[in-house]
């Protein structure tokens, strides 16, 4: 199966505080206003610090550690779609005749 998945989703609670850098003290933040609810359409979504009470938005995706891959997968299923055109195009056209 080829993976064309650029931006993977990142389990934040693994993450490392921002303002201290602390591992596994980020808390999800229940959304309450509307920047909060539709923010998370675009990939970010607010957490809290037990530790040093930081709060703020992080972007919960990454870019995938083997982007080489992907876009690799990406070049081949265009030039396999290049090569059915062209074959559908000569099956086409020597039905036509």
């Amino acid at each position: 199966m080829l993976d064309l998945k650029i931006l993977r989703k990142r389990n934040i609670s693994f993450a490392n505080c921002p303002n201290c850098g602390v591992q596994f003290t980020l808390d999800r933040v229940k959304p309450e206003t509307f920047i909060q609810k539709y923010s998370k359409l675009i990939g970010f979504k607010e957490y809290h610090c037990r530790k040093c009470k930081w709060t703020g938005y992080l972007f919960i995706y990454k870019i995938t550690e083997d982007l080489k891959k992907v876009f690799l997968n990406y070049i081949i299923v265009i030039i396999i779609f290049v090569l059915l055109v062209i074959i559908l195009r000569a099956i086409l056209k020597s039905m036509v005749k």
